[in-house]
C-alpha cells in the first residue's frame, strides 16, 4: 500500500514532498534511508514541477528491506 500526496506545479511543492517523504519513511521505521530518499524526492518532483508544469503525486510504498518512490505527473510528453 502506498503513501499518497498531491502536489500542485509550484516551486514550494519541492519543499513539501521532501517534508512529507521525511515523515513517511520515519513512520514505516526507514530512517537510515531519509537522507536519500529526500535527494530522490527533491529531483523527481523538482522535474516534474519545471518541466510538466501539472500537478503530480508523490507515492511512497515500503516492505521490509525495500522502499518504494514514484512520482506521476499529467504531462504527456516523454523526459528528454
Amino acid at each position: 500500500m502506498f503513501d499518497v500526496i498531491e502536489l500542485p506545479p509550484v516551486p514550494t511543492s519541492v519543499a513539501t514532498a521532501r517534508k512529507w517523504s521525511g515523515e513517511v519513511i520515519e513512520r514505516v521505521g526507514a530512517g537510515q534511508l531519509a537522507d536519500t530518499i529526500a535527494l530522490l524526492v527533491s529531483e523527481l518532483v523538482s522535474n516534474a514541477v519545471l518541466h510538466a508544469q501539472t500537478v503530480c503525486w508523490l507515492r511512497i510504498a515500503s516492505v521490509p528491506g525495500r522502499v518504494r518512490v514514484e512520482v506521476e505527473d499529467q504531462s504527456n510528453e516523454l523526459p528528454g
